[in-house]
């Protein structure tokens, strides 16, 4: 589709209250003091330097993460004159049974898809897995349905980074209205 992938932002939001976990901003809490800040010059930036369209991606599912990146691509649009979406990564696959998980039967088959070489489940030992959330990745994760929702993701945001760039005031307007609502 075009344009530029920017290097992964490894924070965000909450976290999981686990050991070994780093929280930046609460996860119960609206106010995200880095992730916000991060992406609003990411945006003005990529505006800055031409780019006619952004799109911010989150792998993070908690509420207070997806309303933060939501709520700054709304802003941003509004302030850069681009259409700015942001979105969790799973909105891209719904249809496809993907709703997102952390570190379960999703997130282990993309991995498994994408980087079979780190992948060794049986190094979670028997259930409960601390730190999984969702189905059992021992039991359900395959590379197979990785591949299909990456393959799922990938093909709808090159169709929008394709088409973003294009949209009209008119375009850009009822995006902007389906966004703030």
């Amino acid at each position: 589709g075009g344009g530029l992938v920017h290097p992964a932002v490894f924070g965000g939001v909450g976290g999981l209250d686990e050991p070994h976990t780093f929280v930046f901003d609460p996860e119960h809490s609206l106010e995200s003091h880095h992730l916000r800040a991060w992406l609003e010059k990411l945006c003005s930036e990529a505006a800055r330097n031409g780019f006619r369209a952004v799109i911010v991606l989150t792998g993070h599912y908690g509420a207070a993460q997806q309303i933060a990146v939501r709520e700054t691509a709304v802003r941003m649009t509004k302030l850069l004159g681009i259409p700015i979406l942001g979105t969790p990564e799973y909105f891209l696959a719904l249809d496809e049974g993907y709703y997102g998980d952390h570190a379960a039967f999703f997130e282990t088959s993309i991995m498994m898809h994408l980087f079979p070489d780190r992948v060794d489940t049986s190094r979670l030992g028997d259930e409960p897995h601390q730190g999984v959330g969702g189905r059992d990745p021992k039991r359900f994760a395959n590379a197979e349905d990785g591949r299909r929702i990456c393959d799922a993701i990938v093909a709808r945001l090159a169709t929008l980074a394709d088409a973003m760039p294009r949209w009209d005031e008119a375009a850009r307007r009822r995006f902007l209205d389906a966004e703030q609502a």
